[in-house]
């Protein structure tokens, strides 16, 4: 009789839980969320405030569900559409297994990471330190050496290095930075967050820092990921899934399809109209050849509109295709897109605008 391959057993504990990434603006959280995933799941550009809803994905593998939560980019309010984010951001920390505050490795500590380091230091949940975009940096402190993990002073761990995470990919046009390194850049983000949590014990002897371990990773090679993923893994506790195992995110379609679009109008006009913009998709209908879409392009002000229209409806039709290009990439069918603009005053005080869009009530 033949030999019959043994089935894997299930494994005996199932590990499900939640995983918020958090920090300031443009520091590359929706770029970390689709390197883990290893879908595009969340819309990336380079303009500040991309993302606007909380977006979930999930990570699924037998025996373990990782829920991983995009939360707007934290940066001084400037009118009340930032404030709410801002408050919307922080408040999704809460209940978390573990938090991923991502920082700019590219950049020194800005107020806004100190904001974040301070609400994280009064919150329970694990804190994760992710130094994001190591590829910009020099991987040395001084010519022939590497940077060791330096030891924190007040409470928390200290993660080994892993900057040399499998499975990189090639990236163009991303030059290093050469006047500093990815050792000296972490030691200032450790310093700032050693200084948040001495203010705290002074006010507070009885203060108790959340765990702590830091990370340096990149989302554009792939690097210091694989090590990032399994940290998440050891930390999750014996939970039913959140979801169902098949399910990669439950980010409505319309909204996500509308963040497309906008991402497209921000590329193109950050300049001119920085937030003034907003899209809501008004119909969908999928044939077997293509997605048919219809969308507004909402605009505060009489004098935006014909900016985004265009010369000769130029703007408007570039934004078309461009936007029905990425759709047709990520779905693999063919989007036609037909798009109006419109425009609502004061769209970004009016909650119930607001809850049209998805930025609030999610």
């Amino acid at each position: 009789m033949p030999d019959v391959p043994e089935t894997p057993a299930p494994p005996a504990v199932f590990r499900a839980g939640l995983a918020a990434i958090v920090g300031r603006a443009n520091t590359g959280k929706s770029s970390l969320l689709n390197a883990l995933i290893g879908e595009k799941v969340a819309v990336v550009s380079p303009v500040a405030q991309t993302t606007r809803r909380p977006v979930r994905a999930i990570h699924n593998e037998p025996g373990l569900q990782i829920v991983f939560l995009d939360t707007p980019g934290i940066r001084q309010a400037t009118h009340s559409l930032s404030s709410m984010l801002n408050r919307t951001a922080r408040g999704l920390v809460t209940g978390s297994d573990v938090v991923l505050l991502l920082l700019d490795a590219s950049l020194p500590p800005q107020d806004e990471d100190r904001g974040w380091m301070q609400k994280l230091a009064a919150d329970a949940s694990p804190v994760f330190a992710v130094l994001n975009k190591t590829d910009l940096l020099r991987t040395d402190d001084a010519p022939g050496g590497s940077a060791p993990p330096r030891p924190c002073a007040v409470g928390g761990q200290v993660g080994s290095p892993t900057t040399q995470g499998g499975g990189a990919r090639p990236i163009q046009n991303r030059k290093p930075l050469r006047q500093d390194s990815i050792g000296l850049r972490r030691a200032a983000y450790e310093t700032a967050w050693i200084e948040v949590l001495e203010k705290n014990k002074a006010r507070n002897p009885d203060f108790a820092p959340p765990p702590l371990r830091w990370f340096e990773a990149s989302a554009a090679t792939d690097a210091g990921l694989p090590e990032l993923l399994a940290a998440i893994k050891d930390l999750l506790p014996a939970a039913e899934p959140l979801f169902p195992t098949d399910m990669l995110t439950d980010d409505p379609g319309p909204f996500f399809i509308a963040d497309v679009i906008r991402a497209q109008i921000n590329v193109r006009l950050k300049a001119e109209l920085p937030h003034a913009i907003a899209v809501a998709v008004d119909q969908i209908e999928e044939t077997e050849e293509q997605v048919n879409v219809s969308a507004t392009i909402f605009v505060e002000k009489n004098s935006q509109r014909p900016i985004v229209i265009g010369q000769r409806a130029k703007m408007i039709r570039d934004i078309r295709h461009a936007a029905q290009k990425e759709l047709a990439a990520i779905y693999g069918k063919p989007h036609r897109l037909e798009l109006w603009v419109k425009v609502e005053p004061n769209w970004s005080r009016n909650y119930w605008m607001l809850k049209k869009f998805g930025y609030v009530g999610a």
